[in-house]
């Protein structure tokens, strides 16, 4: 509670330490008061079910997200044009473009969505990376789509948006782990371990050469061939067979 006042312990001893060498910092109040201002109308905070990780029971919990995520990224752009941040790094961006980028950023006991505008000189910076969306629940399958719910409806606005006549292009970054759980596929226990292509698990270890790409197409096609087939977990892989 007194992290989110903005009102910790450290905080505090900071003050007085400050103060008995005669420098004054601002009172609780009034840094709530700057912080209120600044947050005011641009997040949103919803209750919404989310699965516990060991009972698999579904919860009350609240998830914050920013309010308007195309705003938001305009508002950014604007920022950073004025401070003569934007950079397209030669001809690796092209000119007419706007890259963002959306993922995870887990950490602690917390599941964070975050973004970053890549025409910047360091686009990995944590400097250049904007929480989205946050809330104190594990990155399960259930509850990272939980989380994209709302974010999909306007990350499909950012991709049509114009920003000074450059179009925007959004990218979702993650590790291995967060992206299986973002298509819905099984990882590395799965009969096509790789996100990108349909190599097998044992083609992998000979070194097999001719295989297909693997799209979000063809990932839909293979789910809804396996809810055709009666969605059966035991038959998945059976179900999945490329030939």
């Amino acid at each position: 509670m007194k992290e989110t006042m903005i009102i910790t312990y450290q905080l505090k001893l900071q003050s007085r330490f400050l103060k008995s060498i005669g420098t004054y910092l601002p009172s609780d109040h009034a840094i709530r008061a700057v912080h209120k201002n600044i947050t005011r109308g641009d997040i949103s905070i919803q209750s919404k079910k989310f699965e516990e990780t060991k009972t698999k029971k579904l919860q009350d919990k609240n998830i914050a997200s920013i309010e308007n995520l195309p705003s938001f990224v305009t508002k950014t752009l604007n920022k950073m044009n004025e401070n003569g941040e934007l950079h397209w790094h030669g001809t690796s961006i092209p000119n007419d473009e706007i890259w963002v980028k959306v993922g995870d950023d887990h950490g602690k006991d917390s599941f964070k969505i975050a973004l970053s505008i890549c025409n910047v000189s360091k686009p990995n910076s944590k400097h250049n990376t904007h929480l989205i969306a946050m809330a104190k629940v594990q990155d399960t399958t259930r509850n990272i789509q939980t989380v994209m719910e709302d974010l999909k409806s306007q990350i499909d606005v950012l991709n049509i948006l114009k920003w000074c006549n450059k179009t925007m292009k959004v990218f979702v970054f993650g590790d291995y782990w967060f992206l299986c759980k973002l298509c819905d596929i099984s990882g590395p226990s799965g009969l096509y371990p790789c996100l990108w292509c349909h190599v097998s698990r044992e083609g992998m270890q000979l070194g097999e050469v001719h295989v297909t790409s693997r799209s979000l197409l063809i990932l839909d096609s293979d789910y809804n061939r396996f809810l055709e087939n009666g969605g059966e977990l035991k038959k998945s892989k059976t179900v999945s067979q490329r030939h």
